[in-house]
């Protein structure tokens, strides 16, 4: 779950639309999260609104942007933004 979570947001990073924070995100790249984090860990459509799979990557997302080099975003993107 994290490992997909990690490969999305490095997806945003490529095509400069991650967030600073995760609260600060933008439609695009939330509705780009949720529909391959939705599709692939069903369990997160049993709670109202989505709020665990929002809990989920608000914990996890500083961990990730930490991690990150702004200079070398990763170049290995198994998802294009503009899939549907």
């Amino acid at each position: 779950m994290t490992e997909t979570a990690k490969t999305l947001w490095t997806e945003l990073h490529s095509s400069k639309m991650n967030p600073v924070t995760w609260k600060e995100k933008s439609n695009k790249a939330k509705e780009y999260f949720y529909h391959y984090m939705l599709r692939d860990f069903p369990k997160f459509l049993l709670a109202d609104r989505h709020w665990k799979l929002e809990q989920f990557a608000t914990i996890r997302y500083p961990d990730w942007t930490a991690s990150i080099k702004d200079d070398k975003p990763d170049s290995s993107s198994k998802r294009p933004l503009d899939e549907d």
